[in-house]
């Protein structure tokens, strides 16, 4: 049992880019947070196990459980965990991609981007630099970029930089080269 909590927490600090927020100062855990999310880890790596043991329709279950409860823990007042919400949305969202279920992908991410920007009252430059949230609209561009919606890709891959400029290389990847010249009128779709 030690073993896989050890494991489960292992598993949060990587999907959670949890050093990467350490050093930007986004994740300067309390008491109660590390608690969180020590839950949260435990949750996720059950699900990843069902994923891995072919049981997709579980870990879905797991997945929409914990975002719907740290949406409840949200309107009650609490502090929003932008880190889960973001890790379990981008989670639960390669599951259903990965299923063939495009309409509810785009669905699960588009509800995550409706609750940051609700969080930041509208104004997206008040999520500062943050990660969690940034690899969620990155995933969401790749995703729309697989569907061919080109302008809408490169829309939210350039927001998912302002986030995090780690990212800024993936403007380079010729996808999003060719969106940068139709977003400018120089070049025509295929």
């Amino acid at each position: 049992k030690r073993e896989w909590i050890q494991r489960s927490l292992t598993y949060y600090a990587v999907v959670s880019r949890e050093e990467k927020r350490r050093e930007n100062g986004q994740f300067v855990p309390t008491r109660i947070e590390y608690q969180s999310n020590f839950e949260t880890a435990k949750k996720l790596y059950f699900a990843r196990q069902k994923v891995k043991s072919n049981q997709p329709r579980l870990a879905e279950q797991i997945y929409r459980q914990l975002i719907d409860a740290l949406l409840l823990e949200q309107e009650e007042g609490g502090q929003c965990n932008n880190a889960q919400l973001a890790i379990s949305t981008l989670l639960l969202s390669l599951l259903l991609q990965r299923q063939g279920e495009i309409k509810e992908t785009r669905a699960t991410f588009i509800r995550f981007f409706r609750i940051i920007t609700l969080n930041t009252n509208g104004d997206f430059d008040n999520l500062k630099e943050c990660t969690c949230s940034a690899k969620v609209l990155q995933a969401f561009a790749l995703f729309e970029m697989k569907q061919k919606n080109v302008r809408k890709a490169y829309s939210l891959i350039t927001m998912a930089v302002q986030l995090d400029k780690e990212l800024e290389p993936v403007l380079q990847w010729k996808q999003f080269r060719d969106a940068r010249k139709l977003m400018k009128g120089n070049y025509k779709r295929p």
